[in-house]
């Protein structure tokens, strides 16, 4: 998508740069001119906010693309797990890239604020969770490159059969968390994970 939204910009620089400027100054009404002369493809690209906004924001894309990618999720995976945190400032450009009413009203309001919304409940929902440290028992190497996790189960933790736990390593990083589906039984005496090595 965001290469066709590209290309798109890139037909309409080729038609903003045939006009004339009275012209130009009817098409974009919001953006003033201090001469008669045509801006350039410079101009629209970093003098104003929806075109740096873009620029930056492709950029920002670009990266995110690149480590989301099978070799970078198994080789460079801090790198990937920082990145995907950028979407805040994905965020944020997107907003300022359709805010400059270069074309038409900004719209990303209206298609932002269902998932935006839930997405905040989410994070409440997140923070208000109970996070307690655990001991792992043992792990196992099985076959098929599974590994078993056993864990202590807190005195105080019920759960059903299929529940899953998010989970992160206090070696690696404390705030890096993953879902997991437990394996052990509701009646079991450890907690219980097995994870496929991707």
């Amino acid at each position: 998508f965001t290469i066709m939204h590209c290309i798109g910009h890139g037909i309409n620089f080729y038609h903003i740069a045939t006009q004339t400027a009275n012209d130009l100054t009817c098409l974009f009404r919001e953006v003033f001119h201090r001469t008669h002369t045509l801006p350039k493809f410079s101009y629209w690209l970093f003098l104003t906010a929806t075109g740096f906004a873009g620029f930056v924001l492709t950029l920002v894309t670009i990266v995110i693309y690149v480590f989301a990618v099978q070799y970078a999720r198994r080789y460079v995976f801090q790198a990937f797990w920082f990145t995907h945190h950028w979407y805040y400032v994905f965020y944020v450009l997107m907003f300022l890239h359709g805010s400059g009413r270069l074309v038409q009203d900004p719209l990303f309001g209206n298609f932002f604020l269902g998932p935006g919304i839930v997405f905040a409940i989410d994070q409440l929902i997140s923070v208000g969770r109970n996070k307690v440290e655990i001991v792992v028992v043992r792990a196992d190497l099985l076959p098929s490159q599974v590994i078993g996790v056993y864990f202590k189960r807190p005195i105080t933790f019920e759960y059903k059969a299929g529940q899953w736990v998010r989970i992160a390593s206090l070696a690696q990083n404390p705030g890096e968390y993953h879902p997991f589906t437990l394996t052990s039984a509701p009646h079991e005496e450890h907690l219980s994970l097995h994870i496929r090595a991707v």
